[in-house]
């Protein structure tokens, strides 16, 4: 019988460039497990709003109406800033959110009957607020880190930039009025994310 010579693959020179790209890889890795991710986000304002079944509105007189001279509880209003203070190991714009949490304790509304209206410090809205009807703060995206908060705005910031941003919410017109008192009171708040 003829013998047959198998010939040995050399998977050495494979396995030297796995070893090398695993090299690489974690290199990288921890460049950003140990970068400094601590931004200087401030938040500064009003950071809460209120409403109360006294009067429920449509959306266009909502978002046209003077704060000055309404009822409190009609209209939950808040004028706010979210500022990036300057530092040196930061030089990008860092992605951040806006959040609106619900702390009422007492009688809340059903989420649909309460609405959102958010601008910038010009009134000029938001892409997700410009529809033919307001968001309900159900219908706000509901944050992945933290489920007891709703994002109202997701953007970007540059370092040493301030964005101001006014906040409205009022029970919408199909709520049906009756004896019983309700409220719904939102903190609002900002977080910086990756």
């Amino acid at each position: 019988m003829v013998k047959i010579k198998k010939k040995d693959f050399n998977h050495r020179g494979l396995l030297f460039l796995i070893l090398i790209v695993i090299f690489f890889i974690v290199i990288n890795l921890c460049y950003y497990l140990f970068k400094d991710r601590s931004y200087n986000l401030v938040f500064n304002g009003q950071d809460e709003v209120k409403i109360l079944s006294n009067l429920p509105i449509t959306d266009e007189s909502a978002k046209d109406l003077n704060i000055d001279n309404i009822q409190d509880g009609i209209i939950g209003y808040a004028e706010f800033l979210v500022e990036l203070e300057k530092q040196k190991n930061i030089t990008d714009e860092v992605k951040y959110e806006i959040y609106l949490t619900d702390i009422t304790d007492t009688r809340v509304f059903k989420y649909d009957y309460v609405k959102v209206y958010l601008t910038d410090e010009n009134g000029v809205l938001y892409k997700q607020f410009a529809g033919n009807s307001s968001p309900s703060y159900s219908d706000l995206r509901v944050s992945l880190n933290e489920p007891s908060k709703r994002i109202l705005l997701t953007g970007k910031i540059s370092p040493g930039e301030t964005k101001k941003f006014k906040l409205r919410i009022w029970v919408a017109d199909t709520y049906i009025l009756n004896n019983e008192r309700r409220e719904f009171k939102g903190k609002i708040s900002v977080k910086a994310i990756s």
